[in-house]
C-alpha cells in the first residue's frame, strides 16, 4: 500500500470572516457545522498530527480523532503586531503592509515571519512525518499551501495561488521520486 498524506484545513472562524488576520492568534471556533457525516476519506488507522491550535484540535476531534501527535511547526503564519487588524487598514496606515503585500514570501511582518519561514518550518514538519502508513494533518492554510507547493516544485511565492478552504482536504501521495497530488481543496461537508 502506498503513502499518503491527507491535509486537512480547521473550520472556519468567525474572525476571518469579519476581516481580521488571524495567524498565530488562538481562537476558537465558534460554531462547528453538524456532526461529520463522513465518509472520511482516510482510513480508521491512520496517523494523526495537529497543530497545537485550539480551532485544529477542536476539528480534528469534529472529524473523529481521538487522540492525536500535537506538532507545532504547522502553526499559522505569525503576523507579528498586525495579528487582529485588517489588510485594508493596515493597507491605509502602515507603509510596511504595502511592500509586504509586494514580496510576502521574502518580507517579514514586524514581528512576524514570511512566507518562506512558513514554509521552511512546514516542509520540516512534513519530512518528519511517519515513513509508513497514512497520515493525516489538521492544520491551516499557509503551511498546506507550502507543503502543497514544495511537493509540486512551485516556488514559494505561487503558495498563496493553491486553494485550501475550511474544512477541505488535499492527499499527496508518495511515489518513486517525489510526491502526487491526488486531491486538491474537497470538501468534507
Amino acid at each position: 500500500m502506498s503513502r499518503r498524506v491527507f491535509l486537512v484545513r480547521h473550520a472556519p472562524i468567525e474572525a476571518v470572516s469579519r476581516g481580521l488576520i488571524i495567524g498565530r492568534t488562538d481562537v476558537a471556533i465558534e460554531a462547528l457545522p453538524t456532526a461529520f457525516a463522513g465518509p472520511a476519506p482516510w482510513p480508521a488507522q491512520a496517523h494523526w498530527v495537529v497543530s497545537p491550535a485550539l480551532r485544529a484540535q477542536q476539528t480534528a476531534r469534529w472529524l473523529g480523532a481521538a487522540r492525536w501527535q500535537e506538532e507545532p511547526d504547522w502553526w499559522e503564519q505569525d503576523h507579528g503586531r498586525w495579528e487582529r487588524q485588517t489588510w485594508a487598514h493596515l493597507w491605509d496606515t502602515d507603509p510596511e503592509a504595502r511592500v509586504y503585500l509586494d514580496d510576502f514570501a521574502r518580507v517579514r511582518p514586524p514581528g512576524g515571519e514570511h512566507l518562506g519561514d512558513v514554509r521552511r518550518r512546514a516542509v520540516r514538519a512534513f519530512l518528519r512525518l511517519p515513513d509508513e502508513g497514512d497520515v493525516v494533518v489538521v492544520a491551516h492554510a499557509g503551511p498546506i499551501r507550502c507543503v502543497l507547493g514544495w511537493a509540486l516544485g512551485l516556488p514559494v511565492r505561487r503558495a498563496p495561488f493553491l486553494e485550501v478552504g475550511n474544512l477541505s482536504c488535499s492527499v499527496l501521495q508518495a511515489s518513486p521520486g517525489g510526491w502526487r497530488l491526488l486531491q486538491l481543496n474537497v470538501p468534507l461537508r
